[in-house]
């Protein structure tokens, strides 16, 4: 939380610096607050409409919190959340996007007030969301389940088209569509005419066999250390230990 109020106030004083003078600017916020593990804040929680008493006792939410990060122990069956530790852990989870929601603004209202908000183009977006113990999901990076792939992608400025795009698109299209609106030629994609809709990649990297039990011990020897690209329709897979490559 530090980090990113630093990076905001950062930022703000950035435009203000910047906003008076002739030159075009470019500026990328990474607020990472939203990451597990999840504190219990209770004003975050209660800034929400939330009240924490009325779902568990206090105690209940701090423990819950400090398991929060537990993926593979959760993949492994060594930590388990019942459908009250869930409905804590969407809470908090929700409590800190709330928080760096809010930071956003701010950066939105510097714009305003410096007087370039109409003429800036505005990229809010995010690289995942989270699965909250869903099946043996826990977390973001083994799995691209609708939780995790479907993020908020909002872009407004000059010339951008006031329309809806329903289709899956891909955040790697952002950088063609931060080029095209501000007039530069490319070959790159936009998010309007993404060429990889309907496409999903995700990395995978091979479990550390001492964080699992032995029912998920055979496999993690099986495979050893390994890396995997999958699509929606395809795989690849590169082993280390043997320096191959798969599909």
């Amino acid at each position: 939380l530090a980090w990113d109020r630093e990076t905001v106030a950062g930022t703000r004083s950035f435009i203000e610096e910047t906003a008076d003078g002739e030159d075009r600017f470019f500026a990328r916020v990474n607020l990472i607050e939203a990451h597990a593990a999840w504190k219990y804040d209770r004003e975050a929680v209660e800034a929400m409409g939330v009240d924490p008493e009325e779902i568990a006792p206090e105690q209940r939410w701090k423990e819950v919190a400090a398991k929060s990060r537990a993926l593979w122990e959760y993949a492994a069956g060594e930590v388990s959340y019942d459908e009250t530790a869930k409905r804590i852990l969407t809470h908090l989870y929700e409590s800190w996007v709330h928080s760096a929601d809010a930071m956003a603004g701010e950066l939105l209202e510097t714009l305003e007030e410096t007087g370039v908000g109409e003429e800036t183009l505005v990229v809010l977006t995010a690289d995942h969301g989270e699965s909250i113990a869903s099946d043996v999901v826990h977390g973001h990076t083994v799995s691209v389940s609708e939780d995790i792939a479907h993020v908020p992608l909002v872009i407004d400025g000059p010339g951008i088209p006031d329309t809806t795009v329903s289709e899956a698109v891909s955040i790697k299209d952002i950088y063609g569509t931060v080029l095209d609106s501000m007039g530069v030629e490319t070959d790159a994609p936009t998010v309007f005419d993404s060429t990889a809709r309907g496409v999903a990649l995700m990395e995978t990297f091979g479990i550390d066999p001492d964080r699992i039990d032995d029912r998920f011990r055979e496999t993690a020897d099986q495979f050893g250390l390994r890396r995997a690209i999958y699509t929606d329709d395809d795989r690849a897979e590169r082993r280390y230990d043997t320096d191959e490559t798969f599909g």
